[in-house]
């Protein structure tokens, strides 16, 4: 489906926008676990190191926290998690948990180096967890429990609400799994929308001679699997990159929506002159909140000649 794009001249870079929680984290938490209980049973992964203190934001008591267990000779880190990213991580969970994708697996051995970041929750109803890169574990009694995460959809949405929050030495002790974000030479648009991000359709069929992208286009956001509509995509161009900012368009009202992952949208986007030796990327990779997300796990750069 052709779709006229906006060219953009420089413009100053939009504000990441407030995630709007889909429905209450505990009651969908509970109604996932009633069939999984039975089935595996979940146990906190515990690592056996004491409470940690840090001279790090302090958290308030309502709120849930991130210890970043790291450290074998002093204290580790316990930082504050912003409340609508601690929302989001336990939709997700209860999502993933309804799925049947919990599995039995023993606690993760402790070592010298990064052991996870375990997420404290503010609601006691909720389970204790403790996210690594491809793996997050959870705390309930029973049998112990393992999601496995190979997009690192997890850590890296805690890694990027916490990571500014710490000093320099733990910061670069993590490990950081999605690529770092280039440098650009074009002006990024500004996100208008709901954050999304696009991979091409067809890369074979894109030369430094073509004049339209074949994308298609996801939804970043939980949207009961359906990305919906998508807002007309903006592209700016640069002395060495193209970039194409696609956001979707806001969700109608306050329904509930879950998490299982969105599907695609097919369009072309037209450009204003060939694309020649400069790299195509994508806006939504570049900044939002889409950055530490598997969406994000490849780069920004979905072409280069």
């Amino acid at each position: 489906m052709p779709v006229p794009a906006v060219t953009v001249d420089p413009v100053g870079r939009a504000a990441r926008p407030s995630h709007q929680p889909a429905t209450s984290t505990a009651r969908r938490w509970q109604a996932a676990t009633v069939g999984i209980v039975v089935v595996a049973g979940i146990a906190l992964a515990a690592s056996g190191c004491s409470t940690p203190e840090s001279d790090a934001p302090t958290a308030p008591p309502s709120w849930t926290t991130v210890t970043v267990d790291l450290y074998s000779g002093r204290e580790n880190p316990t930082i504050p998690l912003a409340p609508d990213v601690a929302e989001e991580l336990y939709l997700m969970i209860g999502d993933s948990a309804a799925a049947g994708e919990v599995i039995p697996a023993d606690p993760p051995d402790p070592g010298l180096d990064f052991r996870g970041f375990v997420v404290t929750p503010a609601d006691a109803n909720l389970p204790v967890l403790r996210i690594l890169p491809t793996a997050i574990y959870l705390g309930e009694s029973g049998t112990p429990g393992r999601i496995d995460d190979p997009g690192s959809g997890f850590y890296n949405r805690v890694y990027d609400a916490v990571r500014l929050l710490l000093d320099d030495a733990t910061r670069t002790a993590l490990p950081d799994s999605n690529p770092a974000i280039p440098d650009v030479t074009a002006t990024i648009p500004p996100q208008v929308g709901a954050a999304a991000t696009w991979t091409l359709s067809d890369p074979e069929r894109v030369t430094a001679e073509s004049t339209s992208v074949p994308i298609e286009v996801t939804r970043t956001e939980c949207s009961s699997g359906v990305t919906g509509a998508i807002a007309q995509p903006v592209v700016s161009l640069g002395a060495d990159d193209i970039i194409i900012r696609v956001d979707a368009e806001p969700l109608p009202g306050d329904e509930p929506q879950s998490c299982q992952g969105n599907d695609s949208v097919q369009m072309t986007v037209p450009l204003p002159e060939p694309i020649g030796d400069r790299a195509l990327i994508d806006a939504g990779c570049l900044e939002g909140p889409a950055v530490r997300t598997s969406f994000c796990a490849t780069g920004a750069t979905r072409w280069s000649p």
